[in-house]
């Protein structure tokens, strides 16, 4: 993930902070790895299914490079319209309640 995140010109400490808030969200975890000059480095990685997710906490205000901080805002729009408007919290349904919780 670090290459990811400094690529995108963002704080490396601060993303790891918040991957590793929340173990279960992103499920990260450190991984071993050999570097390019035979040193063995531990990496943090998180599942590919998971990736989508991290990007969408990604404030585009903070991604230094304009081409990329470009780029995920057209994710961010993508995925406004994919998941369609949502209703003010006042419009909202709420759920029926059943019969048995009616009475107690």
């Amino acid at each position: 993930m670090r290459p990811v995140v400094e690529g995108m010109g963002l704080n490396w400490a601060g993303q790891q902070q918040k991957l590793s808030a929340d173990p279960g969200r992103f499920n990260c975890m450190d991984i071993h790895t050999l570097g390019a000059d035979g040193r063995q480095r531990e990496m943090a990685c998180i599942p590919l299914r998971r990736y989508p997710m991290w990007l969408a906490t990604i404030n585009p205000a903070k991604v230094l490079d304009p081409a990329v901080r470009q780029r995920v805002e057209q994710l961010e729009a993508e995925r406004r319209r994919q998941r369609g408007p949502r209703p003010a919290p006042h419009e909202r349904r709420q759920a029926p309640r059943s019969a048995h919780a009616a009475r107690g």
